[in-house]
């Protein structure tokens, strides 16, 4: 039995430390790098298998400049956890997170993955590819406005 509960959220409104550290393990094994707590939004969803063990987690970027769409992105499931267990948590973790979408009038879900196997399971779903080889890249833009004080 798979059930979902959204993430917990901290008293400055970003995922629980709680749940970060969680997630954090499955990251550093699946992607080498963990994202940083503070840039994970507050549309988060938890999928635990049985007794509340956790076993897949999703997140949704709502883009605000109305253009209706919504990035799907830092999935990442349990590494310890079997394939086909893994693999229906995620699947109801993503079906929250596109009907939660469509509800907030989200139309368009996309997602950036690089993993083959990963690739084929959204593609099962409906996901269209559309480029190859893409990576993340993130920089701390400076904050030039303390600077002019």
């Amino acid at each position: 039995m798979i059930s979902l509960r959204m993430i917990d959220l901290a008293d400055d409104g970003r995922i629980s430390a709680a749940d970060y550290r969680v997630m954090e393990k499955w990251w550093r094994v699946r992607a080498r790098e963990a994202p940083p707590r503070n840039i994970l939004p507050r549309l988060g969803v938890i999928a635990s298998y049985g007794p509340g063990v956790p076993v897949a987690a999703a997140f949704a970027y709502l883009d605000a400049a109305g253009s209706g769409t919504a990035w799907l992105g830092w999935m990442v499931t349990d590494p310890s956890a079997p394939k086909a267990t893994a693999g229906r948590a995620m699947m109801r973790a993503l079906e929250f997170l596109e009907k939660e979408c469509r509800r907030l009038d989200y139309w368009l879900g996309w997602a950036t993955v690089n993993d083959p196997s990963f690739i084929r399971f959204l593609e099962r779903r409906g996901y269209t590819r559309t480029d190859e080889g893409l990576c993340h890249l993130f920089k701390e833009l400076p904050d030039d406005r303390r600077s002019a004080e």
